[in-house]
């Protein structure tokens, strides 16, 4: 016996995040799922369908602070030299920033004062460097890694966050509430079709479920995917399988109290 739950973001009861963003969301049921007596309880993910219209650059990470100052980049998707303008339009016509394309880094320079980068800036991985202040040396600061402009969102993880897995997350090592990870094959702007072709499913312990809370999820699997306004479609699937253990539970409680 199969029960399947079709979500879509646009029906959804409450909106945790922003309506923009479309991904933390909870759906309550009018009839709620229960689990038969005598049977285990096993959900999956059926399908997702999804736009991929989440940009490389968004609130998470727009946030460049040099000499203690924060400057906000504009929200959206860059080639390595158009970010490089961008920034410089930013910071002004003191600096300098070029990209060189053998080693992907940046060079950032300034005219006359040494200057440090911030590790309070949230763009650092773009721009390639590490989660720490950089400060220049005689004017000139080199990327201290390697320019990533991959984006957030090259692996999407589907949290339902009120109900455990037996999966196991590499953030906690613990079980997690995450369901499953969906690797983004097409490019921005096309739609992306998840089918459970392995059918895959997961053994939960709940015996009723009047709600799901669907969070998806970037590749830290803890910010939440910021859909620019567009909506996605879901299907998750409980299935029943008989297992005798109830009744198993019942006739030694009866034994027990003989």
């Amino acid at each position: 016996m199969k029960t399947q739950v079709y979500l879509q973001s646009q029906n959804s009861t409450y909106t945790l995040n922003s309506s923009n963003e479309n991904s933390d969301l909870i759906f309550y049921f009018h009839e709620p799922i229960t689990r038969p007596f005598g049977n285990d309880m096993k959900m999956s993910l059926s399908s997702f369908v999804f736009p991929v219209s989440f940009y490389l650059v968004d609130s998470n990470n727009n946030q460049l602070v040099v000499n203690s100052t924060t400057y906000t980049l504009t929200n959206g998707n860059y080639s390595a030299k158009n970010l490089a303008t961008h920034i410089k339009s930013l910071l002004g016509s003191s600096y300098t920033i070029t990209y060189d394309s053998i080693t992907n880094k940046y060079t950032f320079s300034h005219t006359t004062t040494d200057f440090t980068i911030n590790s309070t800036s949230t763009c650092l991985t773009l721009l390639g460097f590490s989660s720490a202040s950089h400060t220049s040396s005689s004017l000139t600061l080199v990327s201290d890694t390697v320019v990533n402009l991959s984006g957030q969102y090259n692996v999407l993880y589907v949290d339902i966050s009120n109900i455990l897995t037996n999966n196991i997350s590499s953030l906690t090592g613990r079980r997690t509430s995450i369901v499953e990870s969906i690797p983004v094959t097409v490019p921005y702007g096309s739609v992306m079709y998840y089918e459970n072709k392995a059918s895959s499913s997961h053994s939960i312990q709940e015996d009723i479920i009047s709600y799901i809370h669907v969070r998806i999820l970037a590749e830290d699997m803890l910010t939440p995917v910021d859909f620019q306004g567009q909506d996605w479609n879901m299907t998750i699937e409980f299935g029943f399988e008989s297992s005798g253990s109830d009744l198993r539970n019942f006739n030694d409680l009866l034994n027990s109290v003989k």
